[in-house]
């Protein structure tokens, strides 16, 4: 097997399935290779006429046997409280993005260190094996991989503003820096904004809306080799947001009721995967456990699977000491990411335009309320309010 010098001698490089192999027609060689060549650096990360529907709050309109009337989106807990503050957190029906702070990720940023320890990110050194294989440029393959990993456009402040109160979180340490503020960073596969910047968004959000309670789900951690790198993230942390914000676990749980909640100056569920350092300094930082958080992964790539799978998942629900995050959006394999080097789809944005736009109305019509908590999908925002106006929806 070769070894990838884009990543360093420990990554080993797949060899490439034969259902792959057979793709690559000397048409098709040489087609990627024209792209090659006219395709520039930042040829997918122009801004683009959709990332202007980040920038507004939503007014959403409700007619409900219970309740009619219009929310604003970025204070949809406070204008509905009266109808929702005595609800269980793990019942609340809550809009929430996948791979929250992807939003930065490009093709002029780093590999990340998610690369070496998820199994997920095997795709890239695939990709490199598929190029080296053909003869083609890999030092380009980031402007084919990039479109693959990131699953936002809205900055957080901005998914907050909008109606998102859950974001997953993955982070990163990278190597060589020496600032807390800049070596923890959000990514999938590729660098994206630092934590730092994620923190001070929530906490400007939260200090615009004093009734919105946010859940922060820090759920994969890659680099952190020590239990001083755990620290110095959660210090890094803390000082960012203030303990004053973040939920005291010894003062609410998820059995709590938003009333409750906001009865009080925290707001932010921190919870935190790492489970050595959640039993040992819970209390000190304010640690909610990641695995309290049932978030299943239905590893699709075809919407009726899918759809399936998820129906399924909220059926099966029982335990209602656990939030429950169900997943609304396909999963890109190596096989889609070879087929978009040729045709459509050619990043999570256009699965998106393509799949996507009918999610909003399933979840209106199918969706079990009663088993409903935490729902979220890709590029939530590129049809407009829908998607979160039909799972706020749920609550009334």
């Amino acid at each position: 097997m070769l070894r990838s010098k884009t990543f360093g001698s420990d990554i080993i490089q797949h060899q490439i399935p034969k259902t792959i192999s057979k793709q690559f027609t000397m048409e098709k060689v040489m087609q990627l290779k024209r792209q090659l060549t006219t395709l520039g650096a930042e040829h997918h990360h122009h801004p683009s006429d959709s990332s202007l529907l980040c920038k507004r709050h939503y007014d959403l309109a409700f007619s409900t046997s219970s309740f009619v009337g219009t929310v604003k989106s970025n204070r949809w807990m406070q204008d509905l409280l009266s109808k929702i503050g005595n609800t269980q957190i793990t019942k609340l029906k809550i809009p929430a993005t996948h791979d929250s702070a992807t939003y930065n990720v490009s093709s002029s940023q780093e590999y990340s260190s998610d690369l070496q320890s998820d199994p997920s990110m095997t795709l890239i050194p695939q990709m490199i094996q598929i190029f080296t294989s053909y003869g083609l440029n890999t030092q380009r393959i980031k402007q084919f991989v990039a479109p693959w990993f990131k699953n936002q456009e809205c900055t957080i402040y901005q998914q907050l503003n909008q109606g998102i109160r859950h974001l997953d979180l993955r982070v990163c340490k990278m190597s060589g820096v020496s600032s807390s503020e800049l070596k923890f960073v959000a990514c999938h596969g590729l660098a994206s904004v630092t934590i730092a910047n994620v923190l001070r968004q929530v906490k400007q959000f939260l200090n615009d809306n004093k009734k919105e309670v946010v859940t922060l789900d820090f759920n994969h951690l890659y680099g952190f080799s020590t239990q001083n790198d755990h620290l110095e993230f959660l210090n890094m942390s803390r000082s960012i947001l203030g303990s004053e914000l973040m939920i005291n676990p010894a003062h609410f749980s998820t059995n709590s009721t938003l009333n409750q909640i906001l009865s009080s100056p925290q707001r932010v569920f921190f919870y935190y995967s790492h489970s050595t350092t959640v039993i040992n300094y819970a209390n000190a930082y304010n640690l909610f456990p990641s695995w309290r958080i049932d978030t299943r992964w239905a590893n699709k790539q075809n919407m009726n699977l899918l759809k399936s799978e998820i129906i399924a998942e909220l059926n099966s629900r029982t335990n209602f000491q656990y939030k429950f995050v169900s997943q609304i959006l396909m999963t890109p394999d190596l096989n889609m990411m070879v087929n978009g080097l040729f045709e459509s789809p050619k990043s999570v944005k256009e699965l998106a335009l393509m799949n996507y736009q009918a999610i909003p109305s399933w979840i209106a019509s199918i969706l079990p309320s009663s088993q409903l908590n935490i729902v979220n999908t890709d590029y939530y925002h590129l049809f407009g309010e829908h998607f979160i106006s039909s799972i706020i929806r749920k609550n009334l």
